[in-house]
């Protein structure tokens, strides 16, 4: 091998040195007398562009809102939520601590000699389970508040009804007691409630919440006495939804569900004009009707309504809770209108179901090898599959199980196995082996569910080698070495032959444009 380099190396310099000679032997003869020659080349001109770009503007809105507060009448609550947010309800049915009677018979503040106690139960979600409470009084009422603000904490209260109905019920209870001053008047003044709270989500939310409170200990507005003329009560019809139901509570895909709600009139007047509209708040649940509300013209004091709609869950709803809700608007004998809504709620329960890419083991395994098997599971139901895990049980391989975790409706998830392939359990080690690939998932119930198939593969004796191939195999890398060495020096002799052929090159150049 180092004779063939050598030959090569020489065979290269003597092909070379005839020209290296004759380069040299006309640098000593003068040239001949030649008129010189000038190389014109024409100017070039590049084109330039430059790039216009047409100005992007952002469109920007910004939403107003202007609410009204129409007139209440003492002893009926009213909130207006934030939008977007997930409102807090007044719970108008039972009857809490320090209460007579509930929002829905009519509850009005306790009104003494000295302070006014006002109870409020409020029914909602919020983060760390506490509401922050501002109260809120008209400037010129007979209230001595001061700045006062308290923070109230979601607590189980025995609860009772007019029915003597008793039960528990998890709220957050505003019990607030605010002094009066000694000089008032009667009348019925306007009490707000600003709360603020974090949804569970964590977005900072505020709603507001209302009650009329009637003075009756204080001077007359005809009397004089420096009262100044308090507010006098306006009748007005109110109507709360005082029941609702939903059947079924739960049910699946392709479903029947009834919505009944009840309507009373627990205002002084009567109500005119009253309509009832149901929604659906996605598009799992559809109104079976083409006529979404029920009309009446007049709902006297005192007086109740039903109205019923009935929703069909669509084959693909998914699993989870929908909602429902409900709105109530009338107006009152003078034309002023008023609304009045509630939410309800119906859980879905559809069957989860998991599929997978078929898993197929390589034809032959050699023992000691490493190699990688991808697992590719999706959901292709409408209830999220949770803790699911894939693993391979096949004798003679030897892998981690993969958890995959909770997959959605609709998803998917994808993981790589290293899988290291060892011998047989029995006595014969190498040969046909078989087992299963197995993958378990849960419900949202728990209920935990397992698929498998079957895999199959041979696993070969890894091929020995003996003392004098290991041998032969040493003498090919040592030459191979070699022949790596004596190429890299080749290469670099041609490359010094090469720069001093164009050394000698541009040195003759030079001295035949000084002798012109």
């Amino acid at each position: 091998m180092k004779q063939r380099a050598f030959a090569w190396m020489l065979a290269l310099i003597l092909a070379l040195t005839p020209i290296l000679a004759i380069a040299d032997g006309e640098q000593t003869e003068p040239p001949a007398t030649q008129a010189p020659v000038e190389p014109t080349a024409a100017p070039t001109a590049e084109p330039t562009q430059e790039p216009t770009q047409a100005p992007t503007q952002e469109p920007s809105a910004e939403p107003t809102h202007t609410p009204g507060e129409p007139t209440q009448a003492p002893g009926e609550p009213t909130e207006t939520p934030q939008a977007g947010a997930e409102p807090f309800k007044i719970d108008t049915y039972w009857v809490y601590p320090g209460m007579e009677k509930s929002y829905a018979a009519g509850y009005v503040p306790t009104v003494t000699d000295k302070a006014a106690q006002i109870v409020m139960p409020l029914l909602g979600k919020a983060q760390d389970s506490v509401i922050r409470v501002v109260p809120e009084f008209p400037p010129d009422g007979p209230f001595e508040p001061g700045n006062v603000q308290f923070d109230v904490r979601e607590q189980v209260y025995d609860v009772r009804h007019s029915t003597d109905k008793t039960g528990r019920m998890k709220a957050y209870l505003i019990n607030f007691s605010v002094p009066l001053k000694a000089q008032r008047t009667n009348g019925n003044y306007m009490v707000s409630f600003r709360v603020t709270y974090k949804t569970l989500s964590g977005e900072l939310t505020e709603q507001s919440f209302s009650i009329q409170v009637p003075i009756k200990n204080g001077k007359n507005p005809s009397s004089g006495g420096g009262g100044g003329g308090g507010p006098t009560a306006v009748k007005k019809p109110v109507l709360l939804i005082e029941d609702g139901s939903v059947t079924p509570t739960e049910t699946a895909g392709s479903a029947t569900v009834s919505l009944k709600v009840s309507i009373g009139n627990v205002g002084q007047i009567d109500a005119c004009n009253v309509r009832i509209v149901a929604t659906a708040q996605d598009g799992d649940l559809v109104l079976n009707s083409d006529l979404n509300g029920v009309f009446l013209d007049a709902l006297a004091v005192n007086g109740e309504a039903e109205a019923t709609f009935e929703f069909r869950v669509t084959r693909h709803a998914l699993e989870g809770e929908h909602r429902m809700q409900v709105d109530v608007s009338y107006e009152d004998k003078y034309g002023n209108t008023y609304s009045e809504a509630g939410q309800y709620r119906v859980r879905v329960a559809q069957p989860v179901e998991i599929a997978y890419d078929p898993v197929k083991l390589p034809e032959s395994l050699t023992s000691g090898d490493t190699f990688t098997q991808l697992i590719y599971v999706y959901n292709p139901s409408c209830a999220t599959a949770y803790n699911v895990r894939a693993q391979l049980n096949v004798d003679g391989l030897i892998c981690s199980s993969a958890y995959l975790g909770n997959i959605p409706p609709q998803g998917e998830a994808s993981k790589e196995l290293s899988v290291f392939v060892t011998t047989l359990s029995g006595s014969q080690k190498y040969g046909d082996t078989w087992g299963s690939f197995q993958i378990d998932y849960e419900s949202e119930d728990g209920e935990r569910q397992t698929l498998f198939s079957d895999l199959k593969s041979v696993i070969a004796e890894p091929v020995k080698i003996t003392d004098e191939e290991k041998v032969k195999q040493e003498q090919e890398q040592k030459e191979q070495q070699t022949l790596s060495q004596w190429w890299i020096s080749l290469l670099v002799a041609i490359a010094v032959i090469i720069i001093l052929i164009a050394v000698i090159l541009i040195a003759r150049f030079a001295r035949m444009m000084r002798m012109k």
